[in-house]
């Protein structure tokens, strides 16, 4: 937990040409917090051709597609962020990009800081409701503003998420991106997802954030027939995709078994078995 005398810290991410943080930035100072921008990564179509920087046979086998520069770019710039948190000496931080708009009646002093612990964590405060799995029948925490849910598999998009030291050390490492910013699987394998509910933040929504600008023309997963499908999962289940791809995961099997199956089933579960966690509102989370 933070230090009551110590504002806690928050990084917004955003380039320079193009930001649009300070609303944010006003917003946050107001609710308490220690206000500090992390740059922008800009990564150009020459910088893709570095295998130290982007892994392109790994992104093709994790994501099933290549992933943009833009892509790169912003999971490079979550880096930088998780960086600051480790050179700041702070055990705990908020990082938004900066389209990240705040909704609802909360502080830094009533965020859920006790629920991030020692080992690897994150808290996300907005993702993409019905799309994220919970770990039912009850939330492991209330708060008067909300609730907090353990997540079954990482919440969708990086708007804007708690994250403590030990999970930073993690994201912070170097390796070639293969995967989007929202999350990593080599890191996602190792943290414990929570997400607050109702979501704490929103996106702006009125245009793209300019971490986001080349997403707009991201190629499409390469989801194939049913029978390619089929085949795809029986390479998994049989560990051919990990005897010729096993780079694509870190070299680590723990990364693999997740990417490849506790994310996926748990998602599934949710979508064909689960309920909202709100009844009555499809967009909530859906506990399994």
């Amino acid at each position: 937990m933070t230090d009551d005398h110590v504002p806690a810290i928050a990084f917004v991410i955003g380039l320079d040409e193009g930001y649009r943080g300070e609303p944010l930035e006003h917003d946050l100072a107001t609710r308490g917090f220690d206000v500090r921008r992390s740059n922008g990564v800009l990564v150009s179509q020459a910088d893709m051709a570095d295998p130290n920087l982007y892994d392109a046979v790994g992104a093709r086998v994790v994501m099933r597609r290549m992933l943009t520069a833009g892509e790169v770019g912003c999971a490079l710039a979550h880096r930088v962020a998780a960086q600051r948190l480790l050179d700041s000496g702070a055990g705990v931080a908020l990082v938004c990009e900066d389209d990240a708009r705040p909704q609802g009646d909360w502080d830094a002093g009533s965020l859920p800081w006790g629920v991030l612990g020692v080992e690897p964590a994150v808290v996300s405060l907005f993702s993409h409701g019905a799309r994220t799995a919970v770990a039912g029948p009850d939330p492991v925490l209330r708060a008067p503003w909300g609730t907090v849910w353990r997540a079954c598999t990482p919440p969708l998009t990086t708007t804007a998420y708690l994250i403590n030291r030990a999970a930073a050390e993690l994201l912070s490492q170097e390796s070639p991106v293969r995967y989007v910013a929202d999350w990593p699987a080599e890191f996602a394998a190792r943290v414990a997802f929570s997400v607050a509910y109702p979501w704490l933040v929103q996106p702006a929504g009125d245009d793209l954030s300019t971490l986001e600008v080349a997403r707009a023309q991201t190629p499409p997963v390469d989801r194939g027939s049913t029978g390619r499908k089929l085949m795809r999962h029986l390479a998994a289940a049989s560990h051919v995709t990990w005897i010729r791809h096993r780079g694509a995961f870190g070299n680590d099997y723990r990364t693999y078994v997740f990417h490849e199956f506790t994310r996926l089933v748990s998602a599934w579960r949710a979508r064909r078995f689960g309920t909202p966690i709100v009844p009555g509102n499809p967009g909530a989370p859906r506990k399994t």
